[in-house]
């Protein structure tokens, strides 16, 4: 009696307890070729047989392989290390961390064994570290102490004569300009950021009148300066290279004079209550004003009418009493320029 090998391949009739059995041939399933990973591993194409669970190369079942030899090791690891940085104030640092350039995963070591989230090796910048307030007479600032980066530079804000930022006070050159005066602040400040630098180094001459041309260069320092489009007036009485004809120029371009006449200014002319106010209006793009009119002797139709109102409601003045505004008198010195601390928000 000869044992019967049901996927004998040689034999076509196989004799088993004296029976006639017919040859049967191999049933085969294939496992597809997978890649090895870093960390697993991987394998070649195999079929194995459902009758003789044997194992082969072939899908013809023609060459018979051992179990397992498909298996293709896990390849490892290639890791490249980042080096470790130190933070700056500006700028995230990382400490030291391994990026496998197969599988694209990060380690915290080199043998690949911890893996890390992406970015959790960061470490975020230190941020500056602040000096006292620095100052001049216009603006404060401070450093970095660890980088010496200029930090925090800007104009002083000012609550009396001391800077409520950096506690700058403010010097006060002037005898005739005493801290009991309502202008005292704004004389300080108007001398500080460069708009006036009095009549002497030790007089403000604050009932002095200011003229057309010092109005309109106070209004011009204090908007900074800026330069006028044009290179010439058409006033014939503003002379060249004045102190005020850059100041006259952008004025004028500005919208905020047309002078006394198509071809005068008047730069020496007093500048009356009216005018100052309504250079101011003008510079501030002419806002809505008030519609109470407390003062008697501002018309409802004239040119300052509206300029008047706004500079009432915005408490840019008050007036000379409380139902007169006096348009026609003089505007002083320590008028101006308290008129324009107060537009400009101070």
């Amino acid at each position: 009696v000869q044992k019967f090998d049901p996927c004998n391949s040689e034999t076509g009739v196989e004799v088993y307890s004296n029976h006639n059995h017919s040859k049967l041939i191999h049933s085969l399933t294939k496992t597809e070729a997978k890649d090895p990973t870093c960390t697993e591993a991987g394998n070649s194409a195999y079929y194995t047989c459902s009758v003789c669970n044997k194992y082969f190369s072939d899908a013809e079942g023609k060459t018979e392989i051992e179990k397992d030899s498909w298996v293709i090791s896990a390849t490892g690891h290639s890791l490249t290390k980042t080096e470790a940085k130190n933070p700056t104030c500006t700028k995230a640092g990382n400490s030291a961390y391994y990026t496998c350039s197969v599988c694209g995963k990060y380690f915290s070591d080199a043998e690949g064994k911890t893996e890390i989230e992406k970015d959790s090796w960061v470490i975020s910048a230190t941020g500056h570290t602040p000096s006292a307030w620095e100052h001049n007479g216009t603006q404060h600032w401070r450093s970095c102490t660890v980088c010496n980066a200029e930090l925090d530079r800007a104009d002083h804000v000012f609550s009396g004569a001391t800077c409520g930022v950096c506690g700058y006070s403010m010097v006060n050159p002037f005898v005739d300009v005493t801290s009991d005066r309502y202008y005292y602040n704004a004389v300080l400040w108007a001398v500080n950021n460069g708009i006036t630098r009095g009549t002497t180094a030790t007089t403000f001459s604050p009932d002095e009148p200011c003229t057309r041309a010092q109005t309109v260069t106070f209004l011009w320092r204090a908007a900074g300066c800026p330069a006028p489009s044009g290179s010439q007036t058409p006033f014939t009485d503003v002379v060249p290279g004045s102190f005020y004809e850059k100041a006259v120029q952008w004025a004028v371009e500005t919208g905020i004079t047309k002078g006394t006449s198509a071809t005068t200014f008047s730069p020496d002319m007093t500048c009356n209550r009216a005018q100052i106010v309504t250079f101011l209006w003008r510079y501030q793009g002419k806002p809505a004003a008030g519609s109470t009119n407390p003062f008697t002797d501002v018309a409802a139709n004239v040119y300052y009418t509206n300029a008047v109102l706004w500079a009432v409601e915005n408490d840019i003045t008050r007036g000379t009493t409380a139902t007169t505004f006096s348009p026609d008198e003089p505007c002083t010195r320590a008028q101006n320029v308290t008129f324009l601390y107060r537009c400009m928000g101070k």
